[in-house]
């Protein structure tokens, strides 16, 4: 009896640490994910300004 406490308390500890982790990689997905958005918002910025600039040269 002693044994299998063990065993269900060690799957429990396993099973907290796979949510936990999985929490951890799931915000980390969200944090890359805000980051990549922002940099494609400032490059698309960029790009509307040389664009921009071209047209006022060429003109």
């Amino acid at each position: 009896m002693q044994q299998l406490m063990h065993e269900d308390l060690a799957r429990a500890h396993l099973n907290q640490r796979l949510a936990d982790a999985e929490r951890e990689r799931l915000g980390l997905y969200v944090l890359r994910l805000a980051r990549a958005r922002k940099q494609q918002r400032k490059a698309r910025r960029h790009a509307e300004q040389v664009q921009l600039r071209l047209r006022l040269l060429a003109s």
